[in-house]
């Protein structure tokens, strides 16, 4: 007997020996291709002030991006194309994953405590932040921002490690954030430290974004201040790029959160190449301890990356400062950081005044690509090139100058580490900011994790 697939509309019933078949459209053995899910909507948040000199700017540019304010996160605002904000508080940005989108904080001050360069990437809130490299004395403070942007309140914890080991910092622990809401944290009450500190913010509850704002003066006169980013958690080799080749004035700062000294080795990530870092053979930072070394002249005089390797896990910060005459100038801080994204979107809120730079350094042993493009605040192309970096090397693209440059990177590589340059006059002195972009944000990336109650 000759037996037959028979296709009849779905709810028909065959009847073939008294058994009622209910049949559909589809072959035996096809399954249904699953739903493709719905893009997924990521909070990000970025530092504000404002203050009687003046006070930060939020750039925000691309495509499905919403704001809103800290205290309510319902009330969004949908953007098009690109927008310059300010805020005396935090300020939500959401955007879509798989559309192209960036944000960043600056500020520009010529006098003030916040006198001096800055520019800050916007973070997701996290459970774990290290900073490195933090000066606390009678010349330098520093104050952290903590941001809750959850319906729930969070606890954070500070561990403090200093030259002498781990500090003690009272009020540094169970500090609460409540939910929609920013906290700042002098941390000049809580320690004191002849040398830079690291601290390590952990939350016990909920989750925060963390930032920290470094302001420094010669007596009281302010001289320089900066966001300090986050490093990059501890790891047996880390690579910091941002190397300002205008800056003489140098400091190397590795913590060693371990239970073993660290012997850490140095190498120049330099326009010609991999290098070693003249005077240096192998540093030893002990178990627990920060310890800084003076680099000076030593890293040399053209834009550069560092790679620092270690036997045990070590984070790591370059302290770089300008020099206005015979003054001390502006202060810019080059973290270890993460490598670059398949692609990130940065608005940069400086006006044309000030030089931009994107920096890119490869870490790993081949030569390594990634396209740069440049658009001025209304889309329109004022830039464009395909750096191919050998390995080891660092090489620059000097950022058109036009009003909120916004800068684009693509690369298939996975070792090249970027940063933002800015260097310019303010009032009578030499500013600089270097921002890593390890953390920016992701284009066409449909998977990244995370998880906001207030958006849908």
């Amino acid at each position: 007997m000759n037996i037959r697939r028979i296709l009849v509309p779905l709810g028909t019933a065959l009847l073939a020996g008294g058994l009622i078949v209910v049949t559909g459209l589809l072959p035996v053995g096809t399954v249904p291709a699953p739903a493709t899910p719905a893009p997924a909507r990521v909070t990000t948040i970025c530092p504000s002030f404002t203050g009687a000199l003046g006070g930060a700017s939020v750039a925000v540019a691309g495509s499905k991006v919403a704001t809103a304010p800290l205290a309510a996160p319902t009330s969004q605002t949908t953007l098009q194309g690109s927008a310059l904000l300010t805020g005396d508080t935090a300020i939500r940005v959401i955007t879509t994953t798989g559309s192209p989108a960036g944000a960043l904080t600056g500020a520009q001050l010529a006098a003030g405590p916040d006198r001096g360069l800055g520019l800050s990437n916007c973070s997701e809130p996290g459970t774990t932040w290290w900073f490195t490299g933090l000066r606390l004395n009678a010349g330098a403070q520093a104050e952290l921002l903590l941001v809750n942007a959850d319906s729930d309140p969070a606890a954070v914890d500070l561990t403090v490690l200093g030259a002498g080991g781990r500090l003690p910092a009272p009020g540094g622990r169970g500090i609460t954030v409540n939910p929609n809401s920013q906290r700042v944290v002098p941390l000049g009450p809580l320690v004191t430290s002849d040398t830079p500190i690291s601290v390590q913010l952990s939350t016990s509850t909920g989750r925060v974004a963390a930032f920290v704002r470094q302001q420094e003066w010669d007596g009281t006169t302010p001289i320089g201040s900066d966001w300090v980013a986050p490093a990059a958690p501890p790891a047996l080799s880390q690579t910091l790029t941002g190397i300002l080749g205008t800056s003489l004035d140098r400091m190397l700062v590795i913590t060693n959160p371990g239970d073993h000294t660290a012997q850490v080795r140095l190498g120049l990530l330099s326009p010609s190449g991999r290098l070693g870092v003249a005077g240096v053979d192998i540093l030893d930072v002990p178990a627990g301890v920060t310890r800084m070394f003076p680099l000076g002249p030593a890293l040399g005089g053209d834009p550069a990356g560092l790679a620092i390797s270690g036997d045990v896990p070590v984070t790591a910060a370059l302290i770089q400062r300008t020099v206005s005459g015979t003054a001390p100038g502006d202060v810019a801080f080059a973290v270890a950081s993460t490598p670059l994204s398949d692609a990130v979107l940065i608005p940069i809120p400086l006006p044309k005044s000030i030089a931009s730079t994107v920096v890119v350094t490869n870490a790993g042993e081949e030569a390594a690509s990634v396209q740069v493009t440049v658009t001025d605040a209304a889309g329109a192309k004022v830039g464009e090139q395909a750096l191919e970096i050998p390995g080891g090397a660092t090489l620059t693209f000097a950022v058109p100058s036009v009003e909120n440059a916004q800068v684009t990177l693509r690369t298939a590589a996975h070792n090249l580490f970027a940063a933002v340059t800015a260097t310019g006059t303010l009032g009578d002195a030499a500013s600089a900011t270097v921002l890593p972009l390890g953390s920016g944000t992701v284009i066409g990336d449909p998977t990244r994790p995370s998880y906001d109650a207030h958006v849908s």
